[in-house]
């Protein structure tokens, strides 16, 4: 028995205890009733400062995304300009340099945007980046299990690759 338990239990009733300690249990247990409550209230106040808390981050990372999203087509828009104005000039001679100018648009735009090409060539191979198309047999042992071509070249941010690039992978045979 602890030392609470000693507290409650009542006292013999023939000296006259038992009313005074029926008294002491009903304080004991209102006391108690009262603490409930109060961790009740506490928990269900805190339960909802967390659904609130949830909500409000959701909403804030919802427009965030779509700020980012609108900057970026920001930056896209006069991309397409260029490609208009390119369609309506075919003829003219200046065609493959305005091409090559949205070319620098598209790929400025991604560097803002912090998204970076990488051409792997001569790299060994990593499936983490490169996504090979085809095998090929190289008389070199060195060139083994490493990138002889790129067919597309990858871009990623960050760290992280947006997009392996489409590689041609050597394979040495011994003859």
């Amino acid at each position: 028995m602890n030392e609470q338990d000693e507290e409650i239990v009542p006292e013999d009733e023939s000296e006259g205890g038992g009313a005074a300690a029926l008294s002491r249990l009903r304080e004991k247990l209102a006391q108690c009733v009262k603490e409930k409550q109060e961790y009740l209230d506490g928990w269900q106040r805190m339960r909802a400062d967390f659904a609130n808390t949830k909500r409000d981050e959701e909403k804030r990372r919802k427009d965030l995304v779509e700020a980012a999203r609108f900057d970026i087509i920001g930056e896209l828009v006069p991309t397409l300009d260029s490609f208009d104005l390119a369609i309506t000039s075919r003829d003219s001679d200046n065609w493959k340099e305005g091409v090559e100018n949205i070319r620098n648009q598209l790929l400025s735009v991604l560097k803002r945007a912090g998204v970076t090409p990488f051409d792997p060539l001569g790299d060994p191979f990593d499936p983490g980046k490169h996504e090979p198309m085809q095998n090929v047999p190289v008389s070199e042992k060195e060139k083994d299990n490493t990138v002889i071509e790129v067919l597309q070249r990858g871009y990623r941010t960050e760290g992280r690759v947006v997009r392996p690039a489409k590689v041609t992978i050597g394979h040495y045979e011994d003859k």
